[in-house]
């Protein structure tokens, strides 16, 4: 995919990408935001994608809050989940993408879930590789999921770690 115009488009949901694919905006002003309140792309295991000279912009994504017995979900990639593809971003600026782990769960009168890890606010790569050549990251930031708290004597869950504001990776 090239693109001959500038602009900014801005996503209701994330781009799942299913097969091999090329975004490029090489010689123009292109931003995919995922508007504060999505994942820009998901890459799918064995895709090859590569990103030429975008802007991905205000990407979110939130783990799951834990459910009994359980703490919360991992929040991960905001810009770009790479699950066991191959992906190559360059000369693209990832910027304000934010990932927050899902909050730990209230028992009320028994033990209390810790909160979910935030990971890799820009890039997560689980299982795949990438390659960032020429490429800014700023401003992206992940936080950890609230422990669940105090309540009947028995002490809160603890906070969800927060790990790799621009990337993190695991099994790749």
């Amino acid at each position: 995919m090239t693109f001959d115009c500038d602009g900014a488009i801005s996503l209701g949901n994330t781009l799942k990408l299913t097969n091999a694919t090329t975004i490029d905006a090489s010689g123009h002003s292109i931003t995919l935001s995922g508007s504060n309140a999505v994942r820009i792309l998901y890459i799918n295991p064995g895709v090859t994608a590569s990103l030429i000279n975008l802007r991905l912009a205000n990407g979110y994504f939130a783990g799951s809050n834990g459910l009994v017995s359980t703490s919360g979900q991992p929040g991960a990639g905001a810009a770009v989940f790479n699950e066991g593809g191959i992906v190559a971003l360059t000369g693209c600026v990832v910027i304000s993408n934010v990932v927050v782990g899902g909050s730990g769960y209230t028992n009320f009168g028994a033990m209390h879930s810790s909160g979910g890890t935030g990971q890799g606010a820009a890039i997560w790569n689980s299982g795949g590789s990438v390659s960032v050549t020429n490429c800014i990251f700023t401003a992206n930031r992940a936080t950890g999921g609230a422990g669940a708290p105090f309540d009947s004597g028995f002490p809160p869950g603890a906070g969800g770690d927060a790990r790799g504001g621009a990337i993190g990776s695991f099994g790749g």
